[in-house]
């Protein structure tokens, strides 16, 4: 949609002619409604796009009218419904990683584990790197246990790339 930019430098009006889509058009829209901080997870009003994950993990959309009114609820009511698509990206991005985790420490793990023994992988925000840490008695929510040292370790590798991005950009959803 072909729209004007109007600014004002010095008391002079400028008027920039720029084309928006309608998704930005709304985005603009819902930030000039409220002085609140918007988070992505706001439920989507009608006329406005949602965003979510599909089964197969890919981000899908849809604009919210009467028809969708019960998906929108079912989404919601399962936390899987964003009022942002970047949100929801990185949602799908981080959720696809902690199963590839599971995945390769249950696949690699050769015996039960009791409640005392098993590793994480954490990030040090201080020296900005991934460490692998002993879980011992203790085991947060969402933690990954790794058998071994080296199993964390090989797992930390492999998945660098994608464990730096959770533990830094993905920051304000943990």
């Amino acid at each position: 949609m072909k729209s004007n930019l109007q600014i004002v430098i010095q008391g002079r009006e400028i008027s920039i002619p720029i084309q928006l889509t309608a998704d930005q058009l709304n985005e603009i829209a819902l930030a000039m409604q409220s002085d609140e901080r918007l988070t992505g997870w706001e439920k989507p009003g009608h006329g406005s796009p949602c965003y979510y994950e599909d089964a197969l993990g890919r981000v899908q959309k849809f604009t919210v009218d009467e028809l969708s009114e019960a998906q929108l609820e079912l989404l919601y009511a399962k936390a899987n419904c964003f009022s942002s698509e970047t949100l929801a990206m990185n949602m799908a991005r981080g959720d696809q990683l902690i199963r590839e985790l599971r995945r390769f420490a249950i696949e690699h793990r050769t015996k039960s584990l009791d409640h005392d023994e098993g590793y994480t992988i954490g990030y040090n925000h201080t020296d900005r790197c991934l460490e692998i840490g002993v879980s011992g008695n203790w085991v947060a929510f969402g933690d990954v246990i790794f058998e071994s040292e080296e199993l964390a370790r090989e797992a930390m590798n492999i998945y660098a790339v994608e464990l730096i991005w959770y533990f830094t950009e993905m920051r304000d959803t943990l």
